[in-house]
């Protein structure tokens, strides 16, 4: 048992804190420090997230994984594209980008059909 433990009543061996450990975590006076590091450490995974969010890397997926990856840059190649992919052997990943500014455009449309029941 070194000189630093210290053992209570009921026999277990306590090992106090070293002193900088105390000063760090254990008082407020760092709190503006701790503040920085928080804030810094939000905004770096906020970023990167929000990134991921906005643009993944679809294809760079379907390679690491060992997939077949097909990427649809129009609507009429979609049939063909579908087509590839279900002629691979193994898992396909086919990218369909979605521009959700037509969402307005195909309510008002859909809205205006109406059917008798």
């Amino acid at each position: 048992m070194s000189s630093k433990e210290i053992v209570n009543a009921q026999g277990e061996i306590i090992i106090p804190d070293p002193p900088i450990a105390r000063v760090l975590f254990s008082t407020v006076r760092f709190a503006w420090f701790w503040l920085i590091i928080r804030l810094f450490l939000g905004w770096q995974w906020l970023s990167s997230g929000w990134g991921k969010f906005g643009n993944p890397a679809w294809m760079l997926l379907a390679r690491s994984f060992g997939w077949n990856g097909h990427h649809v840059t129009r609507s009429a190649a979609l049939r063909e594209t579908l087509d590839k992919a279900l002629a691979k052997d193994g898992p396909s990943l086919v990218v369909i980008p979605i521009d959700y500014r037509e969402n307005a455009l195909l309510t008002k449309k859909l809205g205006e059909i109406t059917a008798q029941i």
